[in-house]
């Protein structure tokens, strides 16, 4: 019998460290719930576990990207919808006006709901947007669109429409005859002779005009006006009579065929300058700003006392002047824009005129910020004209855990979602009027064609739509059966925990037990001394 070494002790001593430390294990899964506590408890297991949580967690979110797909395609459908009506209206109008029992001024009537319905396929599409995002037209910034494709390119072929639709609209045939009333007044002889250029010129069109000739055509018509008016309007007023040395009252007939002139050489003017700036083979961002805000035109005047207009101008002016890579406008519209870049611009297009004070502005001035907001907007689509048709500047539902990882790679984890943008000018609305029979009848030829487009978006976003539901459904048992299987990996087993927890507690207790049997041996050998 040893009594320095008690060794019986030592191994019992090891016996309860090992199963108290196995009790205090089953305690830890039992009280977490989780088997995998640490490394330690299973190496692999939780490699495992760690992957598929890495899943269920991209799952989650991949869900709900798609949901919010969902969300913003569910706003563009609704949109369409009711530019689809509107549409549908604009179509039976022209249907109505392209009938010779209406007279010109029934067809006028018509044409003042057509183009008001116009007006607000515009303002619809242009305020559709999900999260900021507009849904229903095309930007090159990112952050501006989403879904919609840019239309083919429009800047040429469009503004031709345009000029054709202008000419048909103010002069139909030609202006012969107009001012029959003029000729023995003092410094009339020059608007005479203007307008004799202008009918005459109007007269060779030969009544037909087409997107082929508008070009020639147009360029006639602005040589014949400028000619006398050197780019300038008409200025035949009672109250400015002297500037013309007019003497005279005229008749209201007159000075209506007088602002008619006037509008069509302004507008006229503008789509020249916007045909030429496009025709250019690599026109800078300066050239086609130029062309649209000429630095003449384009200045604050003295009169107007709601905006410093003058800075703002300047400050687009500054911007344009530092651009050296052509058709770059991003410093004025686009992300490179700063923010008080964004003010300015909003400054001049958020001008009410109609509540500006006519005495204080002046009627000219307020002409003036009219034309100033058209030039900005027409800049605008110049700039959003940049890119490939069918392009979409941001389209991708991320509806997948990974990116690259995976069979499929990238493309097994997105979803692109597109469709053509809603754009009044691009697809050939903005230049239509159904104030002839002529006019009514391209009008529904043009409608039929774009009423197919936003018929086919719909079509389109409504199979976006279904298909996100599968996708969601899929992510959905994909979720829950990853989730289980980490579970099994993972989480305890309180069936088996609690087993082994009993049988542990009971070998700590015995273990205990032993130790103090183990530690009295020793005391048996003083029987021996005694």
């Amino acid at each position: 019998m040893q009594i320095n070494h008690n060794v019986r002790a030592m191994v019992t001593q090891h016996a309860l460290f090992q199963n108290n430390n196995a009790m205090t294990k089953s305690l830890e899964k039992l009280s977490t719930g989780i088997k995998i506590n640490r490394a330690q408890d299973d190496a692999a297991g939780l490699a495992m576990s760690e992957q598929m949580r890495t899943q269920i967690r991209g799952l989650g979110k991949a869900k709900q990207n798609a949901q919010d797909g969902q969300a913003a395609l569910q706003i563009a459908e609704g949109g369409l919808q009711e530019i689809s009506n509107l549409m549908q209206r604009q179509r039976e109008l022209a249907n109505q006006a392209a009938n010779d029992t209406l007279t010109a001024t029934e067809r006028k009537y018509l044409n003042d709901e057509f183009q008001s319905l116009t007006k607000e396929v515009k303002r619809i599409a242009e305020s559709t947007d999900y999260n900021g995002k507009n849904v229903l037209i095309y930007d090159p910034d990112e952050d501006k669109s989403f879904g919609a494709t840019k239309l083919p390119t429009f800047t040429l072929e469009q503004i031709k429409d345009d000029m054709a639709s202008l000419l048909e609209r103010y002069f139909g045939g030609n202006l012969t005859g107009g001012f029959s009333t003029l000729s023995s007044y003092a410094g009339v002889t020059a608007v005479n002779t203007a307008i004799k250029n202008i009918n005459t010129a109007v007269a060779n069109i030969g009544g037909v005009v087409t997107t082929d000739n508008a070009q020639a055509k147009m360029n006639a018509v602005l040589t014949a006006a400028s000619g006398t008016f050197k780019g300038d309007t008409i200025k035949i007023d009672t109250a400015k009579s002297t500037e013309l040395g007019i003497s005279a009252v005229l008749s209201s007939s007159d000075l209506d065929t007088v602002r008619k002139i006037n509008s069509f050489v302004q507008e006229a003017s503008r789509l020249q300058a916007l045909y030429t700036a496009a025709s250019a083979t690599s026109p800078t961002a300066a050239s086609l700003f130029a062309a649209v805000v000429s630095d003449t035109s384009f200045q604050a005047r003295t009169t107007i006392t709601f905006s410093p207009l003058e800075e703002v101008t300047t400050r687009i002016q500054t911007a344009l002047s530092a651009v050296s890579k052509d058709n770059d406008m991003d410093v004025i519209f686009g992300k490179s824009a700063s923010e008080q870049m964004k003010k300015d611009i909003n400054t001049i297009l958020n001008i009410d005129v109609s509540k500006l004070n006519k005495e204080a502005v002046g009627v000219g001035n307020m002409a003036k910020v009219l034309a100033w907001q058209r030039d900005l907007k027409d800049l605008q689509d110049i700039y959003r004209s940049k890119g490939t048709a069918g392009y979409a500047a941001s389209d991708i539902l991320h509806v997948g855990p990974n990116y690259t990882r995976g069979l499929g790679g990238a493309e097994s984890n997105e979803l692109k979602v597109n469709y053509a943008a809603v754009d009044v000018r691009g697809l050939g609305l903005n230049g239509l009027s159904i104030d002839n029979q002529k006019g009514a009848s391209k009008a529904i030829d043009q409608l039929d064609k774009v009423i197919k487009v936003v018929s086919g978006n719909r079509a389109s976003i409504g199979t976006y739509i279904n298909r996100l539901d599968y996708t969601v459904n899929n992510i959905a048992n994909l979720e829950f059966n990853t989730q289980d299987a980490e579970s099994r990996i993972r989480d305890t087993n309180f069936a088996q925990e609690t087993t082994n927890f009993t049988r542990n507690q009971i070998m700590v207790q015995a273990s205990t037990s032993m130790l103090a049997q183990a530690n009295s041996l020793p005391q048996s050998v003083l029987g021996l001394l005694g």
